[in-house]
This record gives C-alpha cells, structure tokens and sequence, in this order.
C-alpha cells in the first residue's frame, strides 16, 4: 500500500543512483510510494560479481540486470542528474523531476556503458586486458 501526504496524494519518493544501494531501496519502496529511479544506466551491476566474471565468463551475463527486470512498479529515467533543488531533480537532459523525499545513492564515479550490451562488452574488453596482464 503507497504512503499519502495529508491530502491524500501519493507521496513521491526520486532515488538518484542504481547501485547497490539506489536499486535496493528503489525496489523496496516502489510498491509504498509514487517512486522514480534515475540513473546514468539503464542497468544495475553487481560489482563483487567481476572477480568470478574473469574465471567464469557466463556469469559476467548474470551480474549485469536491468532495472526494469526488477523494478516493475516505478519510473526508470536513464540520465545524470545534473542539479538537485528543495523540490526537484533536473537530468542532463533539462527534465524536472518532483519528489516529497529523495534519496541520494550515487556511490562513486566510475565511467560505465548506458546500455547492458554495452555493460558486457566492458566486462569482456577488461577481462581480455587482465589475461593479457596474467603471468599464466
């Protein structure tokens, strides 16, 4: 059941980030509130997964999920939030967003692909990098 301000409307709840943490409370919230995640991609990667992503190249596919696999009762925007006010979330592409409560769970910066093909494709380029770094 979503949680309403005092006049009854839903209360709008933005997560900036689709980490670790930005994607746990985004999917937790998304059945109590009217919640938008915004992010610069369109997918969450687990990032304690590449270790065995090196010596088990499947896996590489299984660590790398789009938000939308998991987050089925909220808006997804894929962009940088670019400047945060008392009331709104502006992207990098001049959409204002509105929230009652915001949550900011942008981590670290860390270039990463927008799209999950893309994703994988770093996985593969950097596993690639480190065999050839490999002294075996």
């Amino acid at each position: 059941m979503a949680a309403t301000t005092g006049g009854g409307r839903t209360r709008r709840v933005v997560v900036v980030g689709g980490g670790v943490a930005g994607s746990l409370i985004a999917k937790t919230l998304q059945f109590h509130a009217d919640l938008t995640l915004i992010d610069s991609k369109e997918y969450f990667e687990i990032p304690w997964a590449g270790l065995r992503a090196m010596v088990e190249p499947s896996f590489a596919k299984r660590s790398v999920i789009n938000h939308r696999d998991y987050l089925s009762n909220g808006r997804i925007i894929v962009s940088k939030a670019v400047n945060i006010s008392n009331t709104d979330v502006l992207t990098e592409e001049g959409r204002l967003v509105p929230y009652d409560y915001l949550v900011i769970a942008t981590g670290h910066s860390d270039p990463a692909p927008k799209s999950k093909p893309k994703g994988l494709a770093n996985i593969k380029q950097k596993m690639k990098r480190l065999r050839l770094l490999s002294p075996f």
